[in-house]
């Protein structure tokens, strides 16, 4: 069994941590949904489709100028089993009283729902609720309610900010907040998103934000998601025949996951009695480069070349079986540093059975884990 040599396992743990796409990656998402719960007892009052949003009282001091906002995400684009570094929530006040007052950001229990109904002037005294909108007293207006008016909701909060005049805030990452959004990656019908609660025992204390249906989209709410996402592979295009007449295909056998000795690489339907060279790059090809008939190089040609100079690149000679077969180990760096790197992995065969002939194998993208 062949193994890397110690200088190539630093080469290739090199090449890992240097990958064109950083270790932890970043992910910007707008809000799925977002409303207002207005304090109102019969729930006849909501702002599903509003320009705006509310957190706080509004008004002197009546419960019945209470508001709550609440507001989800879309977490579909972080890969399941993604481990959640950070999160940020980016809000823009619009409209406020000069004091300034905390605002805490609670995670909600039930989904909830927006409706059509959209408030109009400065949407401070909400519009009538529409079929499917939450309110104080419906997670979906007019059947399905909360189990407590207001809003079902963790009591301790996940984050907190001081809210005072105009301009952008932000909730930053706390252990909570990270906590929350690596559930709802974990388990999907399990995000509801957060509810935002403001002071409720004062008067005025009321701050309006953008919501996501803002008609300035440089303002609605934003969710900034740092993660590594696990490992994964990736096929990349498609081998073309051998003198097996079989198309040359690489794959990889086991996770390459941080410290991994099992993980390989194997070619199957390559030429029969061929020697195959596994080539690294950072890069995807922008444009496949025709290798001859129907072979291609789907690998980025200046930074591939650049790794065989450095010595990185390629591995190889792999002696493939009379039909076509090889395996090549190649384990993981057990080194936390290369997390979340990728690389790009594809197989040239030479074959003795034509002059001057040689066939490839798809690419592959590996994606560490961590």
């Amino acid at each position: 069994m062949h193994v890397p040599s110690p200088l190539q396992l630093l080469l290739i743990s090199l090449l890992l941590s240097a990958s064109a796409l950083p270790a932890q990656r970043s992910l910007t998402v707008a809000a799925l949904k977002d409303n207002t719960l207005y304090n109102q007892p019969d729930g006849l009052l909501s702002n599903g489709t509003g320009q705006q949003f509310f957190v706080g009282r509004s008004g002197f001091n009546n419960p019945a100028q209470t508001r709550r906002g609440v507001i989800d995400f879309d977490l579909a684009g972080v890969p399941a089993g993604s481990q959640v570094l950070s999160v940020e929530l980016r809000l823009q006040m619009t409209k406020t009283s000069a004091a300034a007052f905390p605002i805490s950001l609670h995670r909600i229990l039930q989904d909830w729902g927006e409706g059509d109904s959209q408030a109009s002037g400065n949407e401070g005294g909400g519009a009538p609720s529409e079929p499917g909108d939450a309110t104080w007293l419906h997670s979906f207006f007019p059947n399905a309610f909360w189990t407590t008016p207001g809003g079902d909701f963790v009591s301790a909060a996940s984050a907190s900010t001081v809210v005072a005049g105009l301009g952008a805030y932000t909730w930053g990452s706390s252990p909570e907040l990270v906590a929350d959004v690596q559930s709802w990656v974990d388990d999907p019908s399990s995000a509801h998103g957060w509810l935002l609660l403001g002071v409720e025992s004062e008067a005025f204390t009321a701050k309006r934000f953008a919501s996501r249906q803002n008609f300035d989209a440089s303002i609605r709410p934003e969710l900034v998601v740092s993660y590594l996402p696990a490992a994964s592979t990736r096929l990349v295009g498609m081998g073309c025949l051998s003198s097996s007449m079989l198309p040359s295909s690489l794959q990889a056998s086991g996770l390459p996951v941080i410290g991994a000795a099992d993980f390989r690489l194997e070619i199957a339907g390559g030429a029969r009695d061929g020697i195959a060279f596994i080539f690294f790059s950072f890069f995807e090809a922008q444009s496949p480069l025709r290798l001859n008939a129907d072979c291609f190089f789907y690998l980025d040609l200046l930074d591939a070349a650049a790794l065989v100079s450095s010595g990185a690149s390629p591995l190889g000679p792999l002696p493939l079986s009379s039909s076509g077969f090889g395996s090549r180990s190649l384990p993981i760096p057990d080194d936390a540093s290369i997390a979340g790197s990728n690389v790009f992995v594809q197989a040239l065969i030479l074959d003795p059975a034509v002059v001057a002939g040689f066939s490839s194998t798809n690419a592959l993208e590996i994606v560490v884990g961590h």
